[in-house]
């Protein structure tokens, strides 16, 4: 008798330390979702919005190339030309992710033009230090690079990525393994920040070699359309 009672407790010994394992994951996994959504008492949040003003004059809008918003995992992008004077050409791409998550967030930061402008057959040249945006009381960093396309010639490219509570921040050089990027999401998970909207909006100057000049023509007719605006939860 006092075999089998000692049989019967070993497989219960058994048992549980056969559920302790996947029990142990499930309880991780439900308090790093407790930790990375905290209750919030906001209602609204300020959110970087742009509309592309195809209908000025020398403004022109373009559709999305199909699958983009697939390989994105963006919510919604707007694309345009703008003719940029003597002989020049800005084309702008802006995307929006909504309701971010980790994936999305990272192809917003960790995004770099390399990848993009390697597609078209432009060879990177250099990159040159960044600019700075001031938007009501938030800075927006653009990451600056120049390449050279074989027929178009000189290209620079103002890219800046956008998150809902990090202002001034640039991950665009080391990709999304880089240290800053590592750096980064430690110090996101540490303060349990979990943004609800991301933006990236990239300005591309053709025609113009001079940088300051190609900066002057991102501001004058892009940037000048750039908004801050108020986002009710839930819309």
């Amino acid at each position: 008798m006092k075999a089998a009672k000692t049989s019967k407790t070993g497989r219960n010994v058994r048992w549980l330390a056969i559920l302790a394992l996947p029990l142990a994951v499930l309880l991780s996994e439900a308090a790093a979702w407790w930790w990375m959504n905290p209750a919030s008492q906001r209602k609204e949040s300020v959110v970087l919005a742009y509309r592309f003003p195809g209908e000025r004059p020398g403004y022109l809008s373009q559709p999305l190339k199909p699958g983009i918003v697939d390989v994105l995992k963006c919510d919604a992008g707007q694309v345009g030309l703008i003719a940029a004077g003597r002989g020049g050409v800005l084309e702008v791409s802006y995307f929006e992710w909504d309701g971010t998550d980790e994936t999305g967030l990272m192809e917003a930061f960790a995004h770099s033009p390399d990848v993009c402008m390697g597609v078209t057959g432009s060879k990177l040249e250099a990159h040159l230090p960044s600019r700075t945006f001031q938007l009501g009381n938030q800075n927006l960093v653009f990451d600056v690079t120049r390449f050279q396309h074989p027929k178009a010639g000189p290209i620079l490219i103002f890219k800046a990525p956008w998150a809902e509570g990090m202002s001034g921040v640039n991950l665009l050089r080391e990709g999304p393994r880089g240290e800053s990027v590592r750096r980064f999401k430690f110090v996101a998970v540490a303060q349990r920040w979990k943004p609800r909207f991301a933006r990236v909006l990239m300005a591309g100057v053709t025609g113009v070699t001079d940088e300051d000049e190609a900066w002057r023509i991102v501001r004058e007719r892009v940037l000048v359309d750039l908004e801050l605006q108020t986002r009710a939860h839930g819309q």
